[in-house]
């Protein structure tokens, strides 16, 4: 390129350089080669750090102790004290120190006498005593984790028909408490003119223990009237242990019965026995007459039968006739016996 005159300007020379020198334009960017390289890339780009931080998660991490101040005593005055560190308990150190206290507290559970069955304490009994209790059940020398109250409560009902009801509790050091609720005889079962068991009210029976002088007797040619449903447990196979629960808590004699003995012992002679048979139910010898009185087992008929018996009495006196027994077991069907 030629040299330029001296005087000429500054516009003048880039005029100059335009009409001499080719111009050289940028090429024009392929748009899709542009965006592949692009995503290509990005591909290979590693995120180390979450793209989303909260703001208390930032703070947490920069401020990691905290900051203790004192007032001075004078307004707008404080004492800074040195930062403590701020110290975060994880889950798992959490859980190291609650099984290492349990297995501290098992330790002691079981190397110390104070959780071992020592002493049994009975209370609410009339006839059964410590050492029948024992026969049942005997946890000395268990330790107190081994015990379940619930099941020697069950245990000692089930194995004394005399008991009604027991609580079974547990007190340190070593204390097993058992209260026990005994049935109250109502009935004493005379077999042979022997007392065979007592009948409770609410017809549940059981062995004798000692004497009740609160309990009637009756003298029985046979067995007890059975309550409507009642089946024997010692009869009923054992791979049925639920029907033999129910039965143990079902009573065998018939509740109508018994309350129609309560009726009668009221209302026979003094010092007169009464009497059961299967065939005509509950009597007693008419100690004026000599003739056996039947007057079945249904409490509700009582009063009636005995204002039908008194009539029958008065027409046989008057007739001048000697029955050797006189049944009212069925209201609308009295008959009498004569001596043969």
């Amino acid at each position: 390129m030629p040299p330029l005159p001296e005087n000429i300007t500054r516009a003048d020379e880039v005029r100059l350089r335009r009409k001499i020198e080719p111009a050289r334009r940028k090429p024009i960017p392929n748009t899709t080669q542009h965006i592949a390289r692009n995503m290509a890339s990005a591909s290979h780009v590693i995120t180390r750090r979450p793209a989303y931080t909260s703001s208390t998660e930032e703070a947490s991490q920069v401020e990691k102790r905290r900051r203790m101040y004192l007032s001075a005593g004078a307004p707008g005055a404080e004492i800074r004290l040195p930062a403590f560190p701020q110290l975060r308990i994880g889950w798992r150190v959490l859980s190291f120190l609650v099984v290492l206290a349990m297995a501290a507290a098992l330790y002691y559970v079981l190397g110390t006498n104070v959780f071992t069955v020592s002493a049994l304490n009975v209370t609410g009994s009339q006839r059964l005593g410590t050492d029948e209790v024992y026969e049942a059940v005997d946890y000395r020398g268990y330790s107190m984790l081994e015990v379940e109250p619930q099941v020697v409560a069950d245990h000692l009902v089930a194995y004394y028909p005399e008991l009604k009801a027991a609580a079974v509790n547990l007190e340190l050091p070593g204390t097993l408490h058992v209260n026990l609720e005994e049935r109250t005889p109502a009935l004493t079962w005379m077999v042979n003119d022997l007392p065979a068991f007592w009948i409770d009210a609410e017809g549940f029976p059981f062995p004798i223990r000692g004497e009740d002088a609160q309990a009637y007797p009756i003298y029985a040619t046979g067995g007890t009237p059975k309550a409507l449903g009642w089946e024997d447990p010692a009869l009923i196979p054992a791979d049925e242990p639920e029907r033999i629960a129910a039965a143990k808590v079902h009573p065998m004699v018939d509740q109508a019965f018994i309350q129609a003995v309560l009726q009668l012992k009221n209302i026979i002679p003094a010092e007169t026995r009464m009497t059961y048979d299967t065939v005509h139910g509950l009597g007693w010898t008419d100690p004026t007459h000599g003739w056996q009185i039947y007057l079945g087992t249904q409490p509700e008929e009582i009063a009636e039968k005995l204002n039908i018996y008194n009539h029958a009495v008065k027409a046989l006196l008057d007739k001048n006739l000697q029955p050797s027994l006189i049944s009212l077991e069925f209201l609308h069907a009295p008959y009498y016996r004569l001596e043969q």
